[in-house]
């Protein structure tokens, strides 16, 4: 593991466990709301496709308003599931949070036994994707685990490519990160203060209809 990301791991998540809970309500409230638009104008609300979404954890926002969105508009929600022995995470089509149960690390993960069901990745149209920092050009440092990176990689070699959509308070935004060849990047980061439509990622400023960068 590059030693700079190390750095920028400790740095970053010094400063985002130093937000007061009720800055990261706020913060987080206005970037769920920018997040379900940008959803809206992809039709997932509509039923059309399949949302793949983490659930937060520690000091990250809080992303679980978009997935009660999706839920209450009758659109479909994917969360995943970490397999740590293969370094995987497999997906789970869930219909509310009560289908999660507490999992590796604390996280929230599908239960079979509370209705989970195994997801059809084909029909991803979007995933969030969490991270530590983030740059303007759609790059990303995560955790170290290279869960995501594996997942997106993967399905890219099944020829199946959702927008990639990183929720990140402002505060995580760096100038430019080096990074590796098995980095993935993102299509979008979206803030408190609004989004970064990124060309970087693959999915390019073309594939999110209605939606400019600011």
């Amino acid at each position: 593991m590059s030693q700079w990301k190390k750095e920028l791991r400790r740095t970053m998540l010094e400063q985002r466990e130093r937000l007061g809970a009720e800055e990261r309500r706020v913060k987080s409230a206005s970037l769920c709301s920018r997040i379900v638009d940008m959803l809206e104008g992809q039709g997932i609300l509509r039923g059309q496709g399949q949302l793949l979404t983490f659930m937060p954890f520690g000091h990250e926002a809080d992303i679980h308003p978009v997935a009660e969105r999706c839920w209450a508009a009758g659109g479909s929600v994917a969360v995943p599931k970490t397999v740590p022995a293969q370094k995987k995470l497999e997906l789970f089509t869930v219909r509310s949070l009560e289908e999660l149960t507490p999992g590796l690390w604390g996280i929230l993960e599908p239960d079979a036994e509370k209705g989970a069901v195994p997801a059809d990745p084909a029909q991803l149209l979007a995933v969030l994707v969490p991270g530590v920092a983030f740059d303007r050009s759609g790059g990303r440092v995560g955790y170290g685990g290279g869960y995501y990176d594996r997942l997106l990689a993967g399905l890219e070699e099944q020829g199946i490519r959702p927008l990639r959509i990183a929720p990140a308070f402002e505060m995580q935004i760096c100038e430019e990160l080096a990074l590796e060849a098995h980095d993935i990047r993102v299509d979008a980061v979206v803030t408190e203060s609004g989004w970064y439509v990124t060309e970087g990622g693959g999915g390019g400023v073309g594939a999110f209809r209605g939606i400019q960068p600011f």
